[in-house]
């Protein structure tokens, strides 16, 4: 099934759906990143794939965070960790493609040249077999270790404080940004709105019947992606002064895009945004067979009474 969450399962029977879909995913992709040879195009997209999991499911671990505590906190790390083995040929096919996001983007032959020379520099180094064993070995513990959770109550609240979370650690890192716009503080608003955004996407039922916030997060994301990957690139090779021009421009451009974009995204306070979701949750799930038995989805006493205190 799709990477979200379904009118017909309890939201505890779909967190571990979506989880379990994830790690065999994942695996199923350094299997076959594993048995392509290095720097071919199966090896890539196996180790692409796999990373692209493993994102999610750091994500997950966050929208589990409030309830779990430091059960998802552990797992997030160790997650963390299986991902990072296994950056080192995402990075180099990254450098690759943001090379030739520029020179579609450059008029100047000089700079083209330049960009289609390093090009081919870089893909003669990108010739690397990752050892995806360790990953391997991490992902079947995860597995055996989330197997026991228990399970999540069957209501908005079993993940609407980690949605909550989520979102204002994506406007504290807007906010850092605007204070201070440098790759540092860019590549913690790619992570967060990264998070965000494969949260949105868990949501996607309630959320595309009300508004379609998926699409700008997606654009957001692929913006920040490019500003980030012309780190790497930086920190990959030594750049001409006519590469370096043509880098500093995409940059500026990407930065402007990205804030723009993010800006409107992260506009309301956190409180209201999560309300605001509970709201198209609800609606969403009103045409959810109810097995024979209420099931009350609100918030917990404690955060009724703290928006209570809010409003007065």
């Amino acid at each position: 099934m799709a990477f979200r969450l379904t009118r017909s399962e309890t939201v505890g029977a779909a967190i571990q759906r979506v989880l379990g879909e994830e790690l065999t995913s994942a695996r199923a992709s350094l299997r076959e990143a594993a048995d392509a040879p290095a720097a071919s195009p199966g090896h890539d997209a196996g180790i692409h794939e796999a990373r692209k999991s493993i994102k999610k499911l750091r994500a997950m671990m966050r929208l589990l965070e409030p309830r779990f505590e430091q059960l998802a906190r552990d797992e997030r790390a160790v997650l963390g960790e299986a991902g990072r083995s296994l950056s080192g040929a995402r990075d180099a096919a990254a450098v690759v493609e943001i090379l030739d996001v520029l020179a579609g983007q450059t008029t100047s032959r000089t700079a083209l040249r330049s960009l289609t020379a390093l090009r081919r520099r870089i893909v003669v180094r990108q010739a690397e077999l990752i050892d995806v064993e360790p990953a391997l070995k991490t992902l079947a513990e995860v597995s055996a270790r989330l197997s026991e959770w228990p399970s999540l109550p069957d209501s908005f609240w079993g993940i609407g404080d980690g949605l909550q979370a989520t979102y204002r650690r994506g406007r504290k890192a807007l906010a850092a940004v605007a204070a201070n716009p440098a790759a540092e503080t860019f590549h913690a608003l790619r992570k967060r709105v990264k998070e965000h955004w494969y949260q949105v996407r868990l949501l996607e039922g309630a959320w595309t019947e009300a508004e379609p916030r998926e699409k700008e997060l997606r654009e957001l994301q692929e913006c920040l992606g490019h500003e980030h990957d012309l780190t790497v690139l930086e920190q990959s090779a030594t750049l001409v002064p006519t590469l370096q021009a043509v880098v500093a421009r995409a940059r500026r451009e990407y930065r402007s895009e990205a804030v723009a974009i993010a800006v409107v995204l992260f506009a309301e306070k956190s409180r209201a945004h999560t309300e605001r979701v509970q709201g198209h949750w609800q609606e969403w799930r009103e045409h959810r067979p109810m097995s024979g038995r209420h099931v009350a989805d609100k918030a917990p006493a404690n955060a009724q009474t703290r928006h209570r205190r809010q409003v007065a």
